[in-house]
């Protein structure tokens, strides 16, 4: 998922990656950004946020994968995709500030997933190099 408040070429708004189109659909238009400041840890830092990617498991199509370890390699590939996602912040000299702190019930009523079927399990908040991670 995405949270955008302030990306050029894209209204603000919740936004869900589908991978079989590689489109972002747009999920509503509400101010998430003010979920995710009450949600996280280091609200404060949510402030300068351009965006936040959201990354969620989906249980059940990791089970089909992975079996019994399922749930083990959900938390290693979100590991591995938030990794990507600081690389390529930094290879576009934009702030990243990784957060695996926050509510997790109030992250999880934000996307409306059910934290069982579905859960967040990592975000990354997005922004200037000036202002975030910098």
């Amino acid at each position: 998922y995405v949270v955008v408040a302030r990306v050029e070429q894209l209204p603000a708004g919740l936004y869900h990656y589908d991978p079989r189109s590689h489109a972002l659909c747009e999920l509503g238009r509400a101010d998430c950004l003010a979920s995710i400041k009450q949600a996280v840890f280091i609200p404060e830092a949510v402030d300068n946020a351009a965006a936040v990617f959201v990354l969620t498991a989906v249980f059940g199509r990791s089970k089909i994968k992975y079996g019994e370890r399922a749930y083990r390699f959900s938390l290693l590939e979100a590991g591995h995709v938030m990794q990507n996602i600081c690389l390529a912040a930094t290879a576009l000299r934009l702030g990243v500030c990784p957060v695996g702190g926050f509510v997790d019930d109030e992250m999880n009523d934000l996307l409306d997933v059910d934290g069982v079927e579905e859960a967040v399990l990592y975000a990354a908040l997005i922004g200037s190099l000036d202002t975030i991670g910098g």
